[in-house]
């Protein structure tokens, strides 16, 4: 008897992801070489690092990992509204345990998110289409778009956003599981792309015919229904351990479904009631999972004033609906060309790089020319939805908020949205710009498999495909990406990383910096202050006076409350023992500041200076 070797069908989402996986590399390009000593871009990414970090630290010592001590030295401080990804952490951890360093450990994470967001997303668009083709370009599309990209540069939160396509393809099915439950289901083949309405919706192509006898197939059903509600569940809160605001968007999505949906059925009422169990599992799941942390996140939004941004946030992160036609400004080619119209956006840039691409805008547009089912409509619908929520309380094209003689401004849907729960509290509208995104990889995915089932042979089913997939990787094209190494050496940060007892560090330039973050990671010691992605008020830094004499802009005349050596002794008495000062933040003239300021604390005291580190570091007691 030969044994046969199993195979890997090509359209197995192993191989799938093998080919996103090696996509990854060649658009991250030249990350692989410098997998374990940079990261694409720096900035941000240190303090994601920093997370990695901390996350594994609560993780070993059993520590609540959204307040932490050693920021803020010495009240702590929690993280509810900083860039934590704690399944990033949660992920992470094991690898850091196996001895990957915080580098490379975060380089992994980078390029799971590529591969897993445009897997999830061909799976998404294999079930609308059953067509293998389509479904890779989707995939491409959602997976290496530029939104995607523009957050290489330090946003691994905003990376994460790989479940929100299996978040959307098993609501679909739970759903559509519901509404169908014991009846035949309209199952298109491969060849299938006839725009007939007549013969059903089309809201998933892979749900075959049952078989079985009407009393199991129905039970069989219900089970299926209600394990795809789960699991639509579970992936909704992925995506809030990955980025609460995704899994925001993702309620808003959920409610346009549904309404769309139940307006197709609004005089089936019947059939209506069926998703009530599964849409309450999946809610309930849910709210279970992430109870603790939704509950210390409202308490922090009513109790603390840092949550609260003004207005003004809202409107600078708000996107310009010309940005959705304007080349990234990270393309090789393009991007020089129009950096200086991206910046009349006045967005970060970040946030700047929101276009989906010409093509699969072309191909969105053609698909809904060309399809005519509800089901193809609602990715239309849902696109344009999200492209005016983006644009925030007030329309800005090109960068103008005021139109026509009389110089008045277009009032959005957003400000409305502005006065529901979270809403208030999440500054940027143009990030929608991912489900616009979303949406139009899957209209491409219905127009690449009209294209293929056209008669014209290998042009159609093959050559058209791979040219629409060759101008698409031209538009998203952003290497060579810039690669930022950690700051080396720093030989202090290692010395004091074994000392004994409880003590903290003060870092100056007494500024929010990510760099006093990666040094944490080395020292393994408290810091006063620290970076958030939102700066709470500095409690500890307002109590003492040295840190109040140090802090910017404060004169550096004499005070008296820091004199005769009174300011250190009262750090040290609080637990600080070192200040250490990064004379390569400060220019000259604030170095001349620091140095008055430095002698009227610690008097003739002389510093262990280390020129390589440009540093010079106090101690607060002998």
């Amino acid at each position: 008897m030969r044994l046969t070797r199993p195979t890997l069908s090509p359209s197995h989402p192993l191989a799938i992801a093998g080919v996103y996986a090696l996509i990854s590399l060649l658009l991250t390009w030249p990350l692989i070489l410098h997998f374990g000593d940079a990261v694409p871009a720096g900035g941000d990414a240190w303090e994601n690092i920093w997370n990695l970090w901390w996350l594994r630290k609560a993780i070993e010592t059993g520590q609540w990992p959204f307040h932490t001590d050693y920021k803020y030295f010495p009240y702590g401080v929690n993280l509810y509204f900083d860039t934590i990804v704690p399944l990033a952490g949660l992920l992470g951890a094991p690898l850091q345990w196996l001895g990957l360093s915080l580098v490379s450990t975060y380089n992994v994470l980078v390029l799971l998110s590529f591969v897993l967001s445009a897997l999830g997303m061909y799976l998404l668009a294999r079930y609308l289409t059953a067509d293998t083709v389509a479904s890779f370009i989707a995939g491409f599309i959602f997976g290496f778009c530029p939104y995607h990209f523009a957050h290489l540069y330090g946003h691994l939160n905003l990376m994460w956003m790989q479940w929100m396509p299996f978040y959307i393809l098993f609501l679909l099915k739970a759903v559509e599981g519901a509404l169908g439950q014991g009846e035949q289901r309209f199952a298109p083949t491969e060849a299938d792309a006839t725009p007939s309405p007549a013969i059903g919706e089309g809201w998933g192509a892979e749900q075959p015919a049952p078989t079985q006898s009407p009393a199991l197939s129905t039970q069989h059903s219900a089970l299926s229904t209600l394990r795809n509600a789960l699991l639509a569940g579970l992936f909704l809160v992925l995506n809030a351990y990955s980025e609460w605001t995704y899994a925001i968007f993702l309620g808003l999505f959920t409610i346009f479904y549904l309404l769309y949906r139940l307006w197709g059925l609004r005089r089936e009422g019947r059939r209506m009631v069926r998703l009530i169990a599964p849409l309450a599992a999946m809610g309930g799941l849910f709210l279970l999972l992430t109870a603790p942390v939704l509950i210390g996140t409202i308490i922090e939004i009513r109790t603390v004033q840092y949550t609260q941004l003004p207005l003004t946030e809202q409107l600078y992160y708000s996107a310009d609906l010309y940005a959705y036609i304007t080349p990234s400004t990270l393309h090789p080619i393009f991007g020089p060309a129009v950096t200086a119209i991206g910046q009349r956006f006045d967005a970060p840039p970040g946030d700047l790089v929101i276009t989906p691409g010409i093509t699969p805008l072309l191909l969105g547009i053609f698909a809904l020319v060309v399809w005519k089912r509800r089901a193809v409509r609602f990715w239309g619908w849902s696109a344009l939805l999200f492209i005016i929520v983006s644009l925030g309380p007030i329309l800005h094209i090109a960068n103008n908020t005021q139109f026509t003689d009389f110089n008045g401004s277009m009032v959005m849907p957003y400000a409305l949205l502005y006065e529901l729960p979270f809403f208030s509290v999440m500054r940027t509208p143009m990030r929608f710009a991912v489900l616009v995104v979303l949406a139009l990889a899957a209209l491409a995915a219905y127009a690449v498999k009209y294209i293929r089932a056209r008669p014209g042979g290998y042009v159609t089913a093959w050559l058209i495909p791979a040219v629409l997939l060759g101008l698409i990787a031209f538009e998203y094209i952003t290497v060579p990406v810039p690669m930022s190494p950690p700051p080396q050496p720093l030989t202090f940060y290692h010395r004091i990383h074994d000392e004994g007892g409880n003590f903290a560090i003060a870092e100056l330039p007494m500024r929010p910096m990510v760099d006093y973050l990666t040094y944490q990671t080395i020292s393994d010691k408290p810091i006063v202050g620290g970076h958030l992605a939102r700066q709470p008020i500095d409690k500890f830094a307002q109590e003492q006076p040295a840190l109040r004499y140090f802090a910017d802009g404060y004169p550096a005349a004499q005070d008296g409350a820091v004199l005769n050596g009174v300011g250190a002794a009262a750090l040290a008495k609080a637990g600080v023992r070192y200040v250490a000062v990064h004379w390569w933040a400060l220019t000259e003239a604030q170095k001349a500041d620091m140095h008055q300021k430095l002698y009227a604390v610690f008097g003739n005291q002389q510093p262990a200076d280390y020129a390589q580190d440009q540093m010079s570091v106090y101690r607060t007691a002998p």
